[in-house]
């Protein structure tokens, strides 16, 4: 008699790309007044899992949050195949300064090609403000009512 199982994923090493943080990590960002500081307190990437397959465990996702208390927060958010979210298969959000940031992508998040799919560059916008997160780098600039922030390397 054979058991069968059910993989959760895990979140997508080449979506870590963009958000290359680590815990204990300072991010500082200037403008041409003052300059603000976000300490990583916390990052948390779905790993994976295995499971029996009538389990009420399993999940159709796979997630990163990254988080710097409560003006700044960030989750990629990678869709299985199954699942059927407006046709988007990752999800972008940003919690920065009380301004939420969002967007989503159709491409597949486990595919290998994934981050040259989607290019160097992500702007994710809230009417007038965006950021601008960078392969590598992570974010680099964002811009909330008419001021810019860029990071400080």
């Amino acid at each position: 008699m054979s058991s069968c199982t059910y993989t959760n994923p895990g979140f997508p090493e080449e979506l870590r790309q963009y958000l290359p943080y680590e815990k204990g990590q300072v991010l500082t960002f200037k403008n041409a007044d003052s300059t603000r500081q976000y300490t990583i307190n916390e990052i948390h990437a779905d790993k994976e899992e295995k499971h029996a397959w009538n389990c009420k465990c399993s999940r159709d996702d796979a997630a990163l949050t990254i988080n710097a208390g409560e003006q700044f927060k960030i989750t990629i958010q990678a869709f299985t195949e199954d699942a059927y979210i407006y046709d988007e298969k990752i999800q972008m959000w940003l919690l920065l300064n009380g301004i939420h940031f969002n967007k989503g992508f159709t491409d597949n998040p486990f595919s290998e090609t994934i981050a040259k799919d989607l290019g160097d560059t992500i702007v994710l916008t809230n009417g007038n403000d965006s950021t601008i997160i960078v392969r590598n780098k992570g974010i680099i600039k964002y811009i909330i009512e008419e001021k810019t922030w860029n990071i400080m390397e």
